[in-house]
């Protein structure tokens, strides 16, 4: 076993057990930065990691790596890099990949076992409640009732896994008028009246 490894390496480790498990693309990639760590008693540690590109934050990119407990030892990881290239890998389901040895789990965005619901919010298909929603928002913004939305585009603005998330949502007309408009989605439906 390596020298046990600092917080520091959890985006080596992330990018590592995604590209084995296919849930990131293999070869060079973006790479990405710690930007929040979330610990509570008996649920582990939970780090969210942005992905960059020549220096700057590409705020649409995100990864969540969950671990266990077991997975630390005081503030430092058991493992390091080198064993979670050697560890088992499985894609437990789309955009999620887990190593269970080493009790960690890994999500990308939009993937969140918390939020199942994000993914249809960033891409609300023709017909379905939201699209609605976006295209009554559209006719109300231009002033035009026989608007009609020809496409939609979710980009996500800020993210919180397990909780929430503001979405743009670019809405291109059948005449080419386009409208952004910005939602908040939530994990629980309660918080979201």
């Amino acid at each position: 076993m390596s020298q046990r490894q600092n917080l520091g390496d959890l985006p080596a480790i992330a990018c590592s057990i995604g590209r084995r498990a296919g849930v990131l693309p293999a070869g060079p990639g973006p790479s990405f930065a710690i930007q929040a760590v979330r610990s509570k008693p008996g649920r582990g540690l939970a780090v969210s990691l942005v992905a960059k590109a020549a220096g700057a934050l590409l705020e649409d990119q995100f990864l969540t790596l969950k671990m266990g407990e077991q997975a630390l030892v005081g503030g430092r990881l058991r493992f390091g890099v080198r064993e979670t290239e050697r560890t088992p890998v499985l894609n437990s389901s789309p955009g999620m990949a887990e190593a269970p040895d080493l009790s960690l789990h890994l999500e990308v965005f939009p993937a969140d076992a918390l939020f199942p619901a994000l993914v249809r919010c960033l891409d609300p298909r023709p017909g379905a409640a939201l699209h609605r929603a976006l295209q009554d928002a559209g006719k109300a913004h231009l002033g035009d009732p026989c608007w009609m939305v020809a496409s939609v585009h979710g980009r996500p603005l800020r993210y919180k896994h397990g909780s929430r998330c503001v979405i743009a949502y670019l809405l291109t007309g059948a005449d080419g008028r386009i409208v952004t408009v910005v939602g908040k989605a939530y994990a629980e439906r309660e918080r979201a009246a």
